[in-house]
């Protein structure tokens, strides 16, 4: 689960590889310390895998010397959805502008709760509070 997570964060890329020995490119990723998953031999000649999107740039740059296809079939994770979502301005100003006002109201009293009190009554605490600069709106910034 850790790992699944981990790699989602990182992205993660399926590909396929064609060629007349296959085999190659695994010894090639046992050599080199690139990690696979998820093999799935289609015939004698070519299979499928999921590896790091790091992994399988370096494993594209070493079968360049292999006769072999190299193909991604598919994309998943954090890093590609960001590059899918790079050219929406109008969803990044909004974005940045709700991370700014909640960020701007969180220094404000929004709301007073007055609990547990039997002998005062609700409004002298609040009239008091009042009297103390304590009131809606107020800003709750403490500078030491």
């Amino acid at each position: 689960m850790y790992r699944h997570i981990t790699n989602l964060l990182k992205g993660e890329v399926t590909g396929r590889v064609e060629s007349a020995f296959p085999e190659r490119v695994l010894n090639i990723c046992a050599e080199y310390g690139i990690r696979f998953w998820n093999l799935q031999w289609e015939c004698a000649t070519a299979f499928t895998f999921t590896t790091a999107r790091r992994d399988w740039k370096r494993l594209r740059r070493l079968s360049r010397r292999l006769d072999c296809d190299l193909t991604a079939t598919g994309w998943r994770g954090t890093p590609f959805f960001l590059g899918r979502m790079r050219h929406r301005y109008g969803l990044w100003i909004t974005l940045s502008i709700s991370t700014l006002l909640l960020f701007y109201g969180s220094f404000f009293i929004w709301d007073f709760s007055v609990e547990g009190n039997e002998t005062v009554r609700e409004q002298e605490i609040l009239r008091a509070l009042e009297s103390c600069g304590v009131t809606f709106g107020e800003a709750n910034i403490t500078w030491a």
